[in-house]
């Protein structure tokens, strides 16, 4: 069965907004309780994949460890994916996630 969008995506967005937000300020946090916090080594780079009128650009970041993730889309701002955006996806990512930020400005270039 599909998801109806209708029921989901407005929770969806506010969850992955909110998750996000809380870990801007969990990474100044997190170096006084990293021995607290499970970590995982990750991989993270740029990939692309087929979208509706041509390839999208995206960054994308997850655990090394082999095993089924829950997944993060992240959405990046006006700038695009910068430093912070990718250094937010590795903090998210080393906690178990697997997370992608698709680049919005990557098919107006």
């Amino acid at each position: 069965m599909l998801l109806d969008n209708n029921i989901f995506s407005g929770k969806i967005v506010l969850l992955g907004f909110l998750y996000l937000h809380s870990f801007t300020s969990v990474v100044t946090a997190e170096k006084e309780k990293s021995a607290e916090i499970p970590k995982y080594e990750i991989v993270d780079k740029y990939i692309t994949y087929a979208g509706a009128t041509g390839d999208v650009l995206a960054y994308m970041s997850k655990p090394v460890k082999p095993g089924i993730w829950p997944a993060i889309i992240v959405i990046h701002d006006k700038d695009g994916i910068n430093d912070e955006i990718e250094e937010i996806t590795k903090v998210i990512a080393s906690h178990g996630f697997y997370v992608i930020v698709p680049d919005g400005l990557s098919q107006i270039s």
